[in-house]
């Protein structure tokens, strides 16, 4: 057990390395193992994969830079544990000020009856 602290060590750097580098992309993918210049990450689905892909010339340089002897780089894409998934954010509901609430409102009392007058008094209801 001993001998695998210094590679879990190794790779937990690489991997908050590759996050400094690529925030908001690299978060959900996982530095697999580093050997012989190859670096292998996995990542959770085939879409984040054409993205890493895209953008792997600067997450090689930088790694380059922080002195990793990063040659080239592996994408697996594999299917994550629930642990290892960023949790899930509520979404953030816009809020508009009185005065939008109240030309929304105005809007829609100058309509005629039909869709977009039900859609914006929905709206103007929500907002109150």
């Amino acid at each position: 057990m001993a001998g695998l602290l210094p590679t879990l060590e190794k790779m937990a750097a690489l991997q908050v390395d590759a996050e400094q580098l690529l925030p908001g992309v690299f978060i959900t993918c996982r530095v697999l193992q580093l050997s012989e210049g190859q670096l292998h990450i996995a990542v959770p689905n085939a879409a984040l994969a054409t993205r890493i892909r895209q953008i792997l010339p600067k997450l090689q340089t930088g790694l380059r830079d922080k002195s990793w002897p990063v040659d080239a780089i592996r994408i697996k894409v594999q299917m994550m544990s629930g642990e290892d998934r960023v949790p899930d954010r509520p979404a953030a509901q816009a809020t508009l000020p009185t005065h939008a609430v109240q030309a929304f409102s105005g809007l829609a009392q100058s309509l005629e009856a039909g869709p977009l007058r039900d859609a914006l008094q929905s709206l103007v209801r929500r907002r109150r």
